[in-house]
């Protein structure tokens, strides 16, 4: 058996605490810290896809990401 984790959940002992949903389990550490910038961005209880939005077009474009091509 290797040591290597399955998965970026399984390398963070704070994730085990909090299951990935399915959708999330594949995804590469990068797009995981790029989900909680957009998260951390959205200012507490606002949940409009306007707010959301916004933060998702501001963290791409720090990280040099064209917000056009990706999703």
């Amino acid at each position: 058996m290797s040591n290597v984790p399955r998965s970026f959940s399984d390398s963070v002992p704070a994730f085990n605490a909090y299951p990935l949903p399915p959708e999330l389990l594949n995804a590469i550490p990068f797009e995981l810290s790029v989900l909680d910038e957009i998260i951390s961005r959205t200012s507490l209880g606002e949940t409009s896809f306007i707010a959301v939005f916004k933060a998702y077009e501001e963290v791409l474009k720090e990280r040099g990401l064209n917000v056009g091509s990706e999703v």
